[in-house]
């Protein structure tokens, strides 16, 4: 009978026919990046809203903080030139 060949993958040593393995790799292969929208509001008035399409990986991973993500491309979307300002006026107080 054939020795199960023995390796590591992130610090954990895994047997060549564990269970556990193939489901892990099997959810590799299923992440995707999909597109999410966020909508980025002032917080002193609602009214005032911008939505901004970003990628990032599906399903949803629990670790990864996508308010950042959405952050990030909305500063490399205004850095790019994509969302300029267009006017500036003195508010009346």
């Amino acid at each position: 009978m054939k020795e199960p060949r023995k390796f590591e993958i992130l610090g954990v040593d895994w047997i060549e026919d564990n269970e556990t393995l193939r489901n892990y790799l099997r959810e590799i292969k299923m992440k995707k990046d999909r597109y999410f929208r966020a909508t980025f509001m002032d917080a002193a008035n609602m009214d005032y809203q911008i939505t901004v399409e970003f990628k990032a990986p599906f399903p949803i991973d629990g670790k990864l903080d996508y308010a950042k993500v959405a952050q990030v491309k909305f500063n490399h979307l205004i850095s790019l030139g994509h969302i300029k300002v267009r006017d500036i006026e003195p508010v009346e107080v």
